[in-house]
């Protein structure tokens, strides 16, 4: 070849590539947007510009050097792409021309490379999902949203805030290993294939009337669990004129600790009430009353008939198509009042779907369980257990009562709903049910409740099933004990005749001595006879004496 065809050659590939990079990234100017610390600014870029370069004009704008930059493509860098040195903006979609995706904005964060150290009151999380659910509250007290990978066990990881990107956060996990024994063996009755479960009949009555969180009106969910005392963070809800549903992320806690996390558990309701099969279709509105008045007493609800679907004499436009119709018996809509509330519903005919529930809780750690039957009673009530074992109010107790030994319960009863203790069952009793201890097992056992002033209350035992049983309309603290014996009846100790004789009137000087007397009481008697025979005979030969 000739060097004129070489130089031509060489010049023609220089050619095609100069026309090949243009066609490819066109240089285009446009202001970038730098989202940083809950505040933006703008930088003066092109298409082209290496994100090396965009960290040049950062430091120009901020004074942040290069090495302390996290550049990435979301405002949530958890969704976000880190931006590498390397790369063009073009490459990530950033630039002004409009076309699917495109932005001009990128989010900066600093690097901090500070050890932050955090103790978790939860278990350690075994998966990606349950590390966001018992961390994410955590952390969020410092603004941190963390960031996983399967490399770092969930002890050790990075994440940001608005300002910075920390790159050496670690989590201890503090929890009790015997309260999580037990909560595994629980926690397995929960179906994994299960995320929703149903409310029934006056489990539904009792959550219009009280409220509070969903997850504990539903016996289907809860029986899983033996009615423990856990308590549920609830996020996510809806309700809709004929049906309420919460779900969502949920933690199971004991005493303030995470013991269990699922990324989706719910309950739902569908508002259904029943009466019996075989009710007139012309007296729902009357059997219905009678069952809410029995259940929760009488003008605390007041049902009405609002008319079939096509009448619609409801607040809310009634939807002919819902199902829940397909679930009434006589095709009407009615409304429970409770004070300013309203609650929609259909009746369904149905004696086996009847269901008047029962109030459970049981204590996780000590297997103390309270229960009743009231419908004033909310079902997101609580059991919190405290054994008093010593100190002062331990002694305090066992002297009042004059016990040497006992169990000494402080038991408390807390609703949710209601925000505070209840403390006393206006419309009924409480049946208590303790675990039997081995020192108390085989014997004969009585309830004590000790008021403020020092007076007791003393309530009958029964065991039933490993468990002291007994009833009380009222909560503080109860102690269990063996039962005294019952002192035998005092037998009269008659004295022996040998017996020196004491004035047995000594103190009591001034009291008449009614007692009949038999005994040492003749003797006396014959004594003072004897006196008075020789003094009689004395006056008379005195007298005769005096004759002559």
């Amino acid at each position: 070849m000739s060097t004129r065809k070489f130089l031509i050659s060489i010049v023609l590939v220089v050619a095609m590539l100069i026309l090949l990079g243009t066609t490819s990234v066109k240089a285009v100017d446009f202001k970038l947007t730098v989202n940083y610390d809950k505040s933006s600014f703008e930088l003066d870029v092109s298409d082209t510009t290496l994100v090396s370069e965009v960290k040049t004009l950062i430091k120009e704008a901020k004074g942040i050097d290069e090495s302390k930059q996290r550049l990435s493509d979301k405002v949530d860098i958890f969704n976000g792409v880190c931006l590498e040195d390397d790369k063009m903006l073009a490459d990530y979609n950033i630039t002004s021309e409009v076309k699917p995706n495109s932005h001009t904005w990128i989010s900066l964060r600093e690097f901090d490379e500070t050890a932050k150290k955090y103790t978790s009151k939860s278990i350690k999380p075994e998966t990606e999902d349950n590390a966001y659910i018992i961390l994410t509250d955590l952390l969020a007290k410092d603004g941190i949203t963390p960031i996983f990978n399967a490399e770092q066990n969930f002890t050790k990881f990075e994440g940001y805030d608005d300002k910075y990107y920390y790159t050496n956060i670690t989590v201890t996990y503090n929890y009790d290993s015997n309260i999580k024994t037990v909560v595994d063996k629980l926690t397995k009755n929960i179906p994994e294939d299960q995320d929703i479960f149903k409310m029934k009949d006056f489990e539904i009555v009792n959550f219009w009337v009280n409220g509070g969180k969903q997850f504990y009106y539903s016996s289907e969910l809860m029986s899983c669990m033996n009615n423990k005392n856990f308590e549920f963070n609830e996020l996510m809800g809806d309700t809709t004129p004929f049906a309420s549903m919460t779900a969502g992320p949920v933690t199971l806690k004991y005493d303030g600790t995470i013991y269990y996390a699922r990324y989706m558990l719910g309950v739902e309701a569908e508002h259904v009430l029943y009466v019996p099969t075989n009710t007139a279709k012309a007296d729902y509105l009357k059997v219905m009353q009678e069952r809410v008045d029995n259940y929760i007493g009488k003008g605390k609800a007041v049902i009405s008939d609002c008319g079939t679907v096509e009448q619609d004499t409801t607040e809310y436009p009634i939807d002919s198509q819902n199902p829940i119709f397909e679930k009434s018996s006589d095709g009407h809509v009615y409304k429970m009042t409770i004070g300013e509330n309203s609650f929609y519903f259909v009746i369904k005919a149905d004696t086996e779907s009847m269901y008047t529930p029962t109030f459970v809780s049981s204590d996780v750690a000590t297997d103390v369980a309270i229960s009743a039957n009231s419908g004033t009673l909310p079902l997101d009530t609580l059991i919190r257990v405290n054994e008093i074992t010593g100190g002062d109010q331990y002694e305090k107790i066992m002297k009042i009562l004059a016990l040497e030994d006992g169990e000494i319960y402080d038991l408390k009863l807390f609703s949710q709903a209601l925000e505070k203790n209840i403390t006393k069952l206006e419309d009924g009793s409480f049946e208590v049910r303790i675990p039997l201890s081995e020192k108390l097992k085989g014997k004969d056992l009585v309830a004590y409740y000790v008021d403020d002033n020092g007076n007791k209350e003393e309530h009958e035992v029964t065991i039933k099933d490993g468990y002291a049983v007994f009833n009380t309309n009222h909560f503080s603290t109860y102690t269990l004990a063996e039962k005294p014996a019952e002192t035998p009846d005092e037998t009269p100790i008659e004295t022996p005749d040998n017996t020196p004789k004491g004035d047995d009137n000594t103190n009591n000087e001034n009291e008449k001595d009614e007692t009949p007397k038999t005994g040492t009481g003749i003797l006396a008697i014959e004594s003072i006879l004897g006196i008075f025979a020789v003094i009689l005979a004395s006056a008379v030969i005195i007298a005769k004496r005096e004759n002559k």
